[in-house]
Order: C-alpha cells, then sequence, then structure tokens
C-alpha cells in the first residue's frame, strides 16, 4: 500500500477485505467460520463505526426529547417543529463552515470523530435556551392580547438585545479553545465560535422570526389560551 495505517484509504480498505474474506469463505467448507481483521486500523474503523451508530442515537434521543419539552412549554405541536429544525440547520451549517475552515485553509484531512458529538450536544443545549426564551416571550406577548405578528416583533424587540449579548459572552468564553494546541479542543472552539454567531445573529434573530411569522395563527395550533383585552375586562365591569 502507498498510504498509511491512519488515512481515510486504509480504514476503507478494511472493509474490502472484510468483505472479500467473507465472499472467499461462502464458496468453502469454512462457510460458517468467523474471519477477523485486527490490528491498529481496524481498531481505528470498529471505533468510528461505533461512534456513528451512537451519534445517530444521539440525534434521534435528543431532538425526540427536546421536541416534546419545547411542545409541553409553548403549548403547541407547530411552533416545535421550526424550532427544532432551526436549531438542526444551525448545527449541520457550523459543521460544514468549520469543516471548510480546516479542509481549506489548514490543509486537514477532516475533523476528529468526536468533535461533531461534542459540538451537536453543546450547540444544540445553547441554541434550544435562546430558542425558549424568544418564543416564550413571543406567546407571552400573544396572551396579552396582541397578533401573531405584533407579538413576534415585540418579543424578538424584548429579548433581542439579551440573546444577542449571551451568545457574544459565551462565543468569547469559547474562543478560549481556540489557543489549545490540542487538536481537538482547537476544533471544537472554532465550530462553538461559529455555531454560536450563526445561531445569535441570523437563526434566532431573522430565520426563527421570519418562520413564525409565515406560520402566523397555527403556531399554538392545536390549543389557543383565550385572550383577554382590555375591552373585554371594559364589558366585564
Amino acid at each position: 500500500m502507498d498510504y498509511g495505517p491512519y488515512t481515510n484509504e486504509a480504514i476503507d480498505t478494511i472493509s474490502e477485505i472484510r468483505e472479500t474474506i467473507k465472499f472467499t469463505l461462502n464458496n468453502t467448507d469454512l462457510h460458517d467460520a468467523t474471519a477477523l481483521v485486527g490490528g491498529v486500523t481496524a481498531g481505528i474503523k470498529d471505533l468510528l463505526d461505533t461512534q456513528r451508530n451512537d451519534f445517530i442515537f444521539i440525534i434521534i434521543i435528543v431532538i425526540g426529547a427536546i421536541y416534546i419539552i419545547l411542545a409541553l412549554l409553548m403549548r403547541s405541536l407547530v411552533s416545535p417543529i421550526y424550532m427544532v429544525g432551526t436549531i438542526v440547520l444551525s448545527f449541520a451549517t457550523t459543521m460544514g463552515i468549520t469543516y471548510a475552515i480546516f479542509k481549506y485553509a489548514f490543509g486537514y484531512e477532516g475533523l476528529v470523530s468526536t468533535v461533531p458529538i461534542y459540538g451537536f450536544v453543546i450547540l444544540i443545549a445553547l441554541g434550544v435556551d435562546y430558542n425558549i426564551f424568544l418564543m416564550s416571550r413571543i406567546r407571552y406577548e400573544f396572551e396579552s392580547g396582541k397578533t401573531t405578528k405584533e407579538a413576534i416583533r415585540d418579543g424578538l424587540s424584548v429579548t433581542g438585545s439579551i440573546i444577542t449579548s449571551c451568545g457574544i459572552i459565551m462565543a468569547g468564553t469559547f474562543a478560549a479553545f481556540l489557543v489549545s494546541p490540542m487538536k481537538t479542543f482547537l476544533e471544537l472552539g472554532v465550530a462553538i465560535v461559529v455555531g454560536l454567531i450563526l445561531d445569535t445573529f441570523i437563526i434566532r434573530t431573522l430565520l426563527v422570526p421570519s418562520i413564525a411569522i409565515k406560520v402566523g395563527e397555527l403556531n399554538w395550533w392545536p390549543k389557543r389560551k383565550i385572550r383577554v383585552t382590555s375591552e373585554s375586562r371594559t364589558k366585564q365591569k
């Protein structure tokens, strides 16, 4: 082979070797035998496969749990859909930008396998916090007697500066990882900083409110709390 044992080509070759052995044994008297491929490269491949399967499981569990919590909090089945969707979109975009930075600016072959897992957990947690803060305020404004569009406008105006400040502070905190000599911490630091900036200035400030305005009254489906206005209070008196 012309490549080292830690390269992607070597790792891909392990699958080819295992498939070849399996196919060869099926045509012999040893078709019931179990053939194992060992070594450093095979161990790395097994570790990556396990991490990939665990990551998929983590994504499903986390997203499902977040949706249920948001649905209970917002008392709606519609708004949590795009709230979770924008968080996932933000994470995917962040990983793409991070990969591009290290691939084309620093010449790395890819990201450390654990970076997407850690980055997902951290960015999802922070994104949910900002989502809850924003949408809870919007619902409060809506239940105060305002239309959905007015509630979104006023809710964003009240929470916008706070969310932006929190995002900048958190990004500055995790920026400490950027001076780490360890590749894992460096990549994770870049991913979190990029994700927080993206989430603070684009996702939470522009995308989520825009979707909420387009969805309109369906934001509160299936249950809408009766809104009490000053006019109804006057009539009751």
